[in-house]
């Protein structure tokens, strides 16, 4: 019985980094690589005058440190092509880098399976203290260099971003939780870990806690809405209003704890997700705040999560510090 037949788009490399393709794409007929000026080097009028190379010219591909280096017995290329468009990236592009080369070697073992292959995933920094990862391995300061196949299991905590990762190492199994400490910059790129995760090892994530809470943050809105009626950036769908301030000595404390945290967190002034509010009003929809020191917030009623140490959780992360115990809490809480 014959094997079936293999198919694979057309340009396969442009979808996975659009300026790589314009070097290098492939297909099931062979390679296509970037040639000169003879209109005679044209292949089926590609959107870039190529080279068409069959993948039995192929003798090497090699990929090291942001650089792909390709080896073939066509006499109408170097002998060694490199592709010194991406190299050097900074560690921040990598990551795509090695989708496209990790699909280039894939396919190319597939129909060049005579050639030798060779990849070096760009090496992590030790000194770093932030999390980040290649292609083999995942590094921060809390747990050290760990590859991707050795993570058992990672599960999201209730409280942003804590995570708990379970992996193996020198035989045994170790366990850890990540993000217990609150640190924006390191919860932001625990949520890319997460992700990236999902993607690669999406048996090892367990779907819980704040993973499965949408990201929200308290958008800027021009003013409270008029009773019943609607507003620039706000829904028309009202019913009778829940009013609440404060005053006197929690005004202030709400002020002094709103300058610092501007102080500490330079989030963007459109959105924000942490607000010191001196009132809230509450409709059918949405969640308005007056913060104590710049202006008038709003967020979805719906994404409303639990109260927790004088705070209304909203979403993955979203912190309204509110020390009352009134109309509003009770009415989000029923």
């Amino acid at each position: 019985m014959a094997a079936p037949a293999l198919s694979l788009p057309r340009f396969r490399g442009a979808a996975l980094d659009p300026a790589l393709a314009r070097e290098l794409t492939w297909g099931e007929p062979g390679l296509l690589v970037r040639g000169g000026d003879d209109p005679d080097e044209a292949w089926e009028r590609p959107p870039f005058r190529s080279l068409r190379i069959g993948w039995s010219g192929l003798r090497s591909l090699h990929v090291v440190r942001g650089g792909v280096r390709l080896h073939f017995r066509d006499r109408r290329i170097p002998q060694a092509l490199e592709l010194p468009a991406r190299l050097g990236l900074p560690l921040r592009h990598m990551e795509r880098f090695e989708d496209y080369a990790q699909a280039l070697l894939y396919d190319a073992r597939r129909f060049a399976p005579h050639a030798h292959f060779r990849f070096e995933a760009y090496p992590l920094d030790a000194t770093r203290e932030r999390l980040h990862w290649n292609a083999h391995a995942f590094r921060c300061r809390e747990l050290g260099e760990v590859p991707w196949d050795q993570l058992r299991a990672c599960v999201p905590q209730d409280e942003w971003p804590t995570i708990a990762l379970t992996w193996r190492e020198d035989g045994r199994e170790r366990f850890r939780y990540l993000g217990a400490k609150p640190d924006v910059v390191l919860g932001e790129e625990i949520e890319q870990f997460v992700a990236e995760l999902a993607r690669r090892a999406p048996k090892v994530l367990t779907a819980r806690g704040w993973w499965l809470r949408p990201e929200l943050a308290f958008r800027r809105v021009d003013r409270f809405p008029a009773p019943g009626r609607a507003g620039y950036r706000i829904p028309s769908r009202t019913i009778r209003e829940i009013v609440e301030t404060l005053g006197g000595l929690a005004v202030m404390r709400q002020r002094l704890r709103a300058r610092v945290s501007r102080l500490l967190e330079r989030e963007r002034p459109i959105e924000r997700h942490q607000i010191f509010p001196v009132e809230l009003r509450l409709h059918r929809d949405l969640l308005f705040a007056r913060d104590a020191l710049d202006g008038i917030f709003a967020i979805d009623r719906e994404a409303f999560h639990e109260v927790k140490d004088e705070s209304l959780v909203f979403g993955r992360r979203g912190q309204l510090r509110w020390p009352a115990q009134g109309e509003v809490v009770r009415a989000l809480t029923r």
